[in-house]
């Protein structure tokens, strides 16, 4: 329920970087060229 809440307000974009709404909401300076989750998992298995 938090994790929508988010969603909603604007607090993540979990859009792919493919998707042409990822550009659209990114906030300049703030693109990543990978999901959030990727980089958690990538830690994680470091």
């Amino acid at each position: 329920i938090c994790y929508a809440f988010m969603q909603a307000v604007g607090l993540v974009n979990d859009h792919s970087v493919e998707c042409f709404r990822y550009a659209q909401i990114s906030p300049p300076g703030r693109r990543r060229a990978s999901s959030p989750l990727l980089s958690i998992l990538a830690t994680i298995s470091a």
